[in-house]
C-alpha cells in the first residue's frame, strides 16, 4: 500500500481435497491476515477503536 511493502502471515485452515471434475488434484484452503494501516503510512480516516 502506498509504495510500502511488508510481510503479512496469513493463517490458513485445510477444508478440503480431492480429485476436480476434470480428475486433477485439488486441496483447497481458508485464509485470513490482518494489516494495520499505520505500517503503511495511512493516518487518516482510520475509523473508531484506532489509536
Amino acid at each position: 500500500m502506498r509504495g510500502v511493502t511488508k510481510p503479512v502471515t496469513v493463517k490458513l485452515t485445510h477444508v478440503g481435497e480431492g480429485k476436480d471434475p476434470w480428475g486433477a488434484y485439488r486441496s483447497g484452503f481458508s485464509g485470513t491476515a490482518e494489516v494495520n494501516r499505520l505500517d503503511f503510512g495511512m493516518t487518516k480516516n482510520l475509523g473508531p477503536g484506532t489509536e
